[in-house]
């Protein structure tokens, strides 16, 4: 066990190169921003109704919600040093081991600050300097929210740098870091994957199951390398390493854990289904496979990062059965994703049958994915789709070679990309479950409700493989809901027609935000180049029909972060808000 002394903490207000002065009107507006998500946060944890009673909750001395409000800072805290100094690698918040619980019963709740700890490669300086003047606004703003109930309180943002040698030596709360037990709660990672290597013992199965040759070990060092270059955020080495060396940012253990527990403790569902992005079943047809209507739905990049122990952990918890759904061989956006986890699931069925366990406890089915299909009588033989089909699985002549009076799809090779849908003139091709008439369905529900205060209504298509980010639980739904963005998954930005998009403004939103794979990281190869030549079409003619192009945003976002979607969002309602209402147009 690592023991900190409270002695090593450096404070902002401490440090010779922090001194104070008058905090920029930027840092104010940003410090009101990250205190409304904290609030946010509280009200969705604590389900407490509005920000008024979250404060008057707080005013009132309520620990949990108090608790609630420094994670949640701490959450906002650590992504805003983390975006505007490049050289911060993680951000954690931490609870310094000598506070005892007896100390912490005796003070006054809101007296307790925010205790976080960066780790950087360099700027140690500039890191606390910012930290220090959003700290001031922080306690500003807090002060000024709850009144004589948080008069006590001196400051509210604690700092402490540390830097790669310290994390490698083990030194000061660089322990704490690289510690197995003592590791405090990352709250903010530039990396989505991280390789711990005083852990690693070179045994080289991450680099055999990686399926883009992104980890090497070789004669020459004793430990892996993971190039997050050619690193594609799959997971599989995560859930294959067994010394546990490899960190993942979501979807890891601990995370599908807790979900689970949550939902099962909400509902009392005793099944779960495993389902990939790729494979996205219907629910009758899960229902199907699981037995029941009752399950706790979790959906994975890939089927394959799912970790040994979760089955376990999971059956341990009661769970009386788990249903893992992967995408067909050969369908795989992860190439072998499919394979490992079929593997792993024999095995765990064969250990089940030696504990005189019942293995069939344990539900192995591929899911056919979606499949384009075409109607013949629509179809005029323009030969658009078959030009767009990135996998040859559209055709316009048969075996003899003679001209068929219709398209046809291969549904075997169909990849379910939805490339050929927004392409036809005809409106003959339907995407399996992201038919049009179900996304322009999901695009009227989702603008139905105004957003709060005014602020504008974003409406978000994401593509299912860009990043694997914080608007996929539950509460950032809530959250981002709030904010008054709404997001759309599809399995490509490809399949957004420029239709969804007039739909969209038409139904009321002030903006409509696009979020896709780079050009040449695209799982459905052309996906990304598709949607680009459509939206710039697009926006030529809403500057023609005089509506501000200004409100279509198509960005590339890498799966190197976490939150990358969420981020780029936030930015885009926030230049529309500048916009002001599209009716102004």
């Amino acid at each position: 066990m690592v023991q900190n002394k409270r002695a090593t903490i450096v404070r902002p207000a401490e440090t010779p190169a922090m001194s104070p002065g008058p905090v920029p009107d930027a840092v104010r507006n940003e410090c009101r921003e990250l205190m409304a998500r904290a609030l946010d946060f509280c009200e969705a944890k604590a389900h407490v109704q509005g920000h008024p009673r979250v404060v008057e909750a707080l005013q009132m001395g309520d620990r949990a919600v108090h608790d609630y409000l420094r994670y949640g800072l701490a959450r906002e805290i650590g992504s805003y040093l983390g975006h505007m100094e490049a050289s911060v690698k993680a951000v954690y918040f931490f609870e310094p081991e000598s506070m005892a619980e007896e100390d912490i019963e005796q003070r006054k709740d809101l007296t307790r600050g925010i205790q976080l700890i960066a780790w950087v490669t360099n700027g140690r300086t500039s890191v606390r300097a910012r930290a220090e003047t959003l700290g001031e606004a922080l306690l500003k703003e807090y002060k000024a929210l709850l009144g004589p109930a948080a008069e006590a309180m001196s400051d509210i943002l604690m700092l402490d740098v540390v830097d790669d040698h310290d994390v490698a030596e083990r030194t000061g709360l660089g322990a704490v870091i690289s510690s197995v037990h003592t590791r405090p709660i990352e709250v903010w990672s530039r990396y989505v994957l991280r390789l711990n290597a005083d852990h690693c013992g070179g045994c080289r199965i991450c680099s055999t199951v990686c399926p883009y040759e992104a980890i090497y070990v070789g004669p020459e060092t004793a430990t892996a390398k993971i190039d997050l270059e050619k690193c594609q955020a799959c997971g599989i080495c995560y859930s294959a390493c067994p010394a546990g060396a490899i960190q993942a940012a979501y979807y890891d253990f601990s995370s599908l854990v807790r979900q689970v527990r949550t939902l099962v403790r909400a509902n009392g569902f005793k099944a779960i289904a495993l389902t990939c992005r790729g494979s996205i079943p219907t629910r009758e047809d899960t229902e199907s496979i699981v037995g029941t209507s009752d399950y706790v739905p979790i959906c994975l990049p890939c089927v394959g990062r799912t970790p040994t122990e979760f089955f376990l952990k999971a059956l341990a918890m009661g769970i009386q059965s788990i249903a893992v759904i992967p995408c067909r061989d050969g369908h795989c956006r992860f190439e072998d994703g499919g394979k490992i986890v079929r593997n792993r699931v024999l095995l765990l069925q064969a250990l089940l049958r030696s504990l005189n366990r019942d293995p069939s406890a344990l539900i192995l089915q591929e899911a056919k994915g979606p499949a384009a299909t075409i109607d013949a009588d629509l179809c005029t033989g323009c030969a658009n789709c078959v030009s767009l089909c990135p996998y040859d699985a559209i055709w316009m002549h048969d075996r003899n070679g003679h001209l068929l009076p219709a398209a046809r799809v291969d549904a075997e090779l169909c990849q379910g990309c939805g490339l050929c849908a927004p392409g036809c003139p005809s409106r003959a091709i339907e995407m399996g479950r992201f038919t049009n008439p179900q996304l322009s369905s999901q695009i009227e529900a989702a603008l139905a409700v105004a957003p709060p205060n005014d602020v504008p209504r974003i409406l978000g298509f994401r593509c299912n493989w860009c990043s694997y980010d914080d608007v996929d639980s539950p509460f950032d739904r809530l959250y981002y809901s709030s904010q008054g963005i709404e997001v759309i998954k599809v399995p490509c930005a490809g399949r957004v027609d420029p239709l969804h998009v007039l739909w969209a403004f038409l139904n009321g939103a002030d903006g409509v935000f696009l979020a896709g794979c780079p050009h040449d990281d695209c799982r459905y190869v052309s996906g990304s180049d598709q949607a680009e030549k459509r939206i710039g079409r697009l926006r030529d003619l809403m500057l023609a029909h005089g509506l501000d192009p200004r409100r279509l945003r198509m960005e590339w976002l890498k799966r190197g972060s976490a939150d990358a979607v969420g981020q780029a969002m936030r930015r885009f309602a926030s230049e529309v808000a500048q916009l002001g209402s599209r009716c102004a147009d």
